[in-house]
């Protein structure tokens, strides 16, 4: 998934396309009351996380263990008849953002140098294989393409809006970043009224927590595979009024939620994006591949 307000390539993030009309509909729970994400102890996915990794990935520089090319390859990773139909759905371009993303963390555990090339590498390559089995690594076979597809078609608003359904993540990414763990966020982009497609949605590395944090909101750290060599890319998320429920009484109950944006990308330091909400994406650390070429 490549984002759009960088030059535009509209990247496909591998396999969404598979999930095409139908959206599998799963159980997404209920959103979680209002607690400080930015204090989540050990019981938010710390204990998990220590075991995952020997390394603390506070130490993680974007501009040093990214990659330096951008998200961006072109042509279309699926074969035939298909791939050339989602080639010119996505304007011939598509994205590794989750390969790319498991890559790097890769490749920090295993204190392996990330290539310089500015260029991505071309298909058929060893580093491309490997980007691309780690993107479909990503997706557990459906399943996350699913949890995509079903965020993409919520409201952000109400109790099972995408801001209320963000809370629980948020505290397990707190918690893995607490701990000194990676924690590959999955960004929901589209919406059902905002234009945005599927494969717009994305897939970046949280490292760290920033330093000034406040008990009702959350700054990640991230590697964002868009924007290659940026040290200063956040994704940031705070407690707000996500809409109102309606109690058994019939009164009106405030509904909790995280307005989230990515902040920091871009040649701009002060440049925002809204992010509808985020989920915690599956990270199992494999041997790195391909990083010599």
């Amino acid at each position: 998934m490549v984002h759009r307000d960088r030059t535009s390539p509209r990247a496909l993030c591998v396999l969404l396309l598979l999930i095409g009309a139908s959206v599998v509909s799963s159980s997404l729970g209920h959103a979680a009351s209002a607690r400080s994400i930015a204090r989540a102890g050990d019981g938010d996915g710390a204990d998990d996380a220590r075991r995952s990794t020997a390394v603390n990935f506070n130490a993680f520089v974007p501009s040093k263990h990214g990659f330096r090319f951008v998200n961006s390859f072109k042509g279309s990773p699926i074969p035939g008849v298909v791939g050339l139909a989602a080639s010119q759905l996505t304007g011939g371009s598509y994205g590794l953002c989750g390969g790319m993303s498991a890559a790097a963390a890769d490749a920090f555990i295993a204190r392996q140098s990330i290539p310089t090339s500015t260029t991505p590498p071309a298909s058929g390559t060893a580093l491309y294989s490997y980007l691309l089995q780690r993107q479909t690594d990503s997706f557990l076979g459906m399943q996350l393409p699913a949890r995509f597809a079903a965020w993409s078609g919520l409201s952000e608003f109400g109790p099972l809006g995408t801001r209320a359904l963000t809370i629980d993540p948020a505290h397990q990414i707190a918690g893995r970043l607490r701990a000194g763990q990676p924690a590959v966020l999955g960004l929901v982009y589209a919406g059902p009224t905002n234009g945005r497609k599927i494969w717009d949605n994305h897939q970046v590395l949280g490292f760290a927590l920033t330093s000034d944090q406040d008990p009702r909101s959350l700054r990640v750290r991230v590697y964002d595979p868009n924007y290659p060599g940026s040290d200063r890319v956040t994704i940031d998320a705070k407690h707000e009024v996500a809409g109102f429920a309606v109690s058994p009484m019939g009164l009106p109950i405030a509904v909790e939620g995280l307005t989230c944006q990515r902040s920091g990308s871009g040649r701009n330091p002060a440049s925002t994006a809204p992010v509808r909400g985020y989920f915690l994406m599956p990270y199992t650390p494999a041997e790195p591949k391909g990083l010599d070429e």
